[in-house]
């Protein structure tokens, strides 16, 4: 038995110039019959790696098209302070009407902080 490499594609040699690939196999199952037992545990060793990265691929995070925010940096805690400063009102203002703003979150009795990615949405979906 001897192993070749064609194309990308992991061959094995069976009887002189003969040979079957595991996408030939996968084809025309009944082919497997003409494999010597050694060749056929090798060609299984090869399908048991490929089905192993497969499944790892499958079970990854998706890194399909990136959307915007997963492109933007990390979301980060500000302050009110800083957050009257992107919405342009006084820091009373947010306070007064933080029932309205689903961004405002109260840490203690007079400390409030925002999602910085949380305002700027908010702020983009805001009719003009």
């Amino acid at each position: 038995m001897s192993l070749t490499r064609q194309a990308g594609v992991m061959a094995v040699e069976v009887l002189d110039d003969f040979r079957l690939t595991l996408d030939a196999i996968a084809s025309h199952p009944e082919r497997a019959l003409e494999l010597r037992p050694e060749t056929a545990l090798a060609l299984l060793a090869r399908a048991a790696a490929a089905q192993a990265a497969l499944m790892a691929r499958l079970v990854a995070p998706s890194t399909t098209a990136a959307t915007p925010e997963s492109t933007a940096p990390p979301d980060r805690t500000i302050s009110l302070e800083e957050a009257a400063a992107l919405i342009h009102r006084p820091r009373q203002w947010i306070v007064r009407n933080r029932k309205r703003l689903p961004w405002v979150h109260r840490i203690s009795r007079k400390t409030f902080v925002a999602s910085e990615r949380a305002v700027r949405r908010w702020v983009a979906a805001q009719p003009r």
